[in-house]
């Protein structure tokens, strides 16, 4: 959410509405339903980017956290920071969607299937992996591929390991 003129702030997002901005601005999503507010929309923020697709508090954790807000007499957002896990409280880059793929690099191409025949299993996933070129750990169950088999063709040279993730910078 925008704050001040320049600056972006972290925050938890409780319920959101689309809401029309002024003429010719196009729409907003904004955090507080109108119904609720009296502020014209001009001075309501809106939310820039989201972290996570699906909602980080369960019902039943925001109603907890809701009651002890009512009770304490504490705002609900500092209330709601302090139910999340530790790690989604730190205002750093978090990976999202960390996802490993083995590779077969160029040594593991010119490899002929038949230097392999005293390792039927390293020779069966060399196979796969010129099919495919790249695998990752889904598909090495589903071929029935183990660990042991991807790590004697990776000391051999004749695999990569990749990693892929998907970062967010607030």
């Amino acid at each position: 959410m925008p704050f001040g003129h320049q600056k972006a702030i972290l925050g938890i997002a409780i319920s959101a509405t689309l809401v029309e901005a002024a003429p010719g601005a196009g729409s907003l999503f904004t955090n507080v339903p109108t119904k609720q507010t009296n502020k014209p929309t001009h001075k309501l923020r809106s939310i820039h980017h989201t972290l996570e697709a699906s909602p980080v508090l369960s019902k039943e954790l925001l109603a907890l956290c809701n009651w002890c807000a009512d009770y304490y007499h504490y705002p609900l957002g500092d209330t709601c920071q302090l139910a999340l896990p530790a790690i989604l409280r730190k205002p750093v880059s978090m990976p999202k969607n960390k996802q490993l793929f083995w590779v077969l690099n160029s040594a593991g191409a010119a490899t002929l299937d038949a230097s392999l025949v005293r390792a039927p299993k390293q020779q069966k996933a060399l196979v796969l992996f010129k099919q495919l070129k790249k695998i990752n750990q889904n598909q090495l169950q589903q071929h029935d591929i183990n660990a042991a088999t991807i790590k004697a063709l990776h000391t051999k040279k004749l695999l990569d390991k990749q990693e892929f993730s998907e970062v967010f910078s607030p």
